[in-house]
């Protein structure tokens, strides 16, 4: 197997070559996420003179069944149960902080589903 040699002629070292790959690896895997952000946004639509963003919405998922039960919070909400791929039941909600989507699971409601 042929060293690689630099321009000066000193040959590069296994340590030199492995932190080359580590810093190409890590600049592809940055460039993937970030990829995967901005798949996530939503999109833009014009009224008129106004440009308005509208919030990217997420569905319950392909590897989750809806259940004819619902949930009722504190607040008042009411939320459709869905039951995931390993039979936990969960509530799809949307962060009120974030607005990201993510799955509240609901144990007393499995337990509840499983019991009859």
């Amino acid at each position: 197997m042929a060293k690689l040699q630099k321009k000066s002629g000193r040959a590069i070292s296994a340590h030199e070559k492995l932190i080359r790959i580590i810093i190409i690896s890590l600049a592809v895997f940055g460039l993937a996420v970030n990829l995967c952000k901005a798949q996530d946004r939503g999109r833009i639509i014009r009224e008129g003179n106004n440009f308005k963003a509208i919030q990217a919405t997420r569905t319950a998922g392909k590897d989750s069944t809806a259940t004819p039960y619902t949930y009722t919070d504190s607040k008042g909400q009411i939320y459709k149960v869905y039951l995931s791929k390993s039979g936990k039941a969960f509530i799809p909600k949307t962060s009120a902080k974030t607005g990201k989507y993510y799955r509240q699971y609901k144990p007393e409601i499995t337990a509840e589903i499983n019991k009859k």
